[in-house]
């Protein structure tokens, strides 16, 4: 029981300021901060394995190569990370290459529920990286590693 309380209090302290870091560490994305809303262990984790997980997990953690993540490395205004895939001039952030970039608007439509294709928008986005549906969840998983291939070796 004493056990109990030790672990309950210090969880009661943890949270609060872990929620405050996040919000408030430059190193931490809008996206990121959008994924995780608590201090919990993410389902994911026991759905999906492999090279699907470290492609979700890294794209979920801002730990990959798209504009908006390489463009903070080079110190470049947030406004001069656009995709280099399309020619939409949008910021080549998450949310651009799940639902907006053209070069990805077949496997999207194919891969990605069709409700995600028709509305997109960062709610879409949230609950879709969110799902503990293990089908959705590798549907996910696999247009992830789709994108993140793309942006390591554009077409030419």
């Amino acid at each position: 029981m004493l056990l109990s309380r030790i672990e309950t209090t210090l969880l009661s302290q943890f949270k609060p300021k872990w929620q405050s870091d996040v919000n408030n560490s430059s190193k931490c994305c809008f996206y990121y901060r959008m994924y995780k809303t608590d201090h919990t262990f993410e389902k994911y984790f026991d759905i999906i394995e492999g090279k699907l997980l470290r492609s979700f997990v890294n794209f979920r953690m801002c730990n990959n190569v798209l504009p908006i993540v390489k463009g903070g490395w080079l110190r470049q205004d947030i406004n001069n990370r656009k995709c280099t895939l399309c020619n939409t001039n949008e910021v080549g952030d998450e949310c651009h290459y799940i639902s907006k970039c053209p070069l990805f608007t077949e496997d999207r439509n194919s891969i990605l529920p069709t409700r995600l294709c028709r509305n997109p928008n960062m709610y879409t986005v949230q609950n879709l990286m969110n799902t503990v549906n293990k089908s959705k969840l590798l549907k996910v998983c696999k247009f992830i590693s789709i994108i993140l291939y793309h942006v390591k070796n554009p077409p030419d």
